[in-house]
């Protein structure tokens, strides 16, 4: 069976793709909301700041923790990389819906 630009399986998908091309810097999909596609990689972006704000102290610890650490004690680099993320992580969540809740309730 041979799909054709006017079928409606075609005609669905092109559909989905309209609604995932929405104004606002938030939008609704199917009861979902995201941001905006758009990334950007500066540090202007909170994000990005505060991934790199953990990323550079935790490479230094681990390098540290490689070369100076005791064979017996190569689970703590793990450790401080699990716990950084960790930390990135819960941290995003939180500031994620701060920024939905500013965005629902501009007052």
């Amino acid at each position: 069976m041979e799909f054709r630009k006017n079928s409606s399986y075609y005609q669905e998908r092109s559909k989905k793709k309209d609604d995932l091309n929405l104004v606002g810097k938030w939008g609704k999909t199917e009861g979902v909301e995201y941001v905006s596609e758009r990334f950007e990689l500066s540090f202007k972006n909170k994000e990005v700041k505060m991934g790199f704000y953990l990323a550079v102290p935790t490479f230094i610890i681990g390098s540290i923790i490689i070369f100076y650490g005791e064979q017996k004690y190569q689970y703590v680099r793990l450790l401080v990389l699990v716990i950084a993320w960790t930390i990135f992580y819960i941290w995003r969540f939180f500031h994620r819906r701060k920024q939905k809740k500013e965005f629902n309730n501009p007052s």
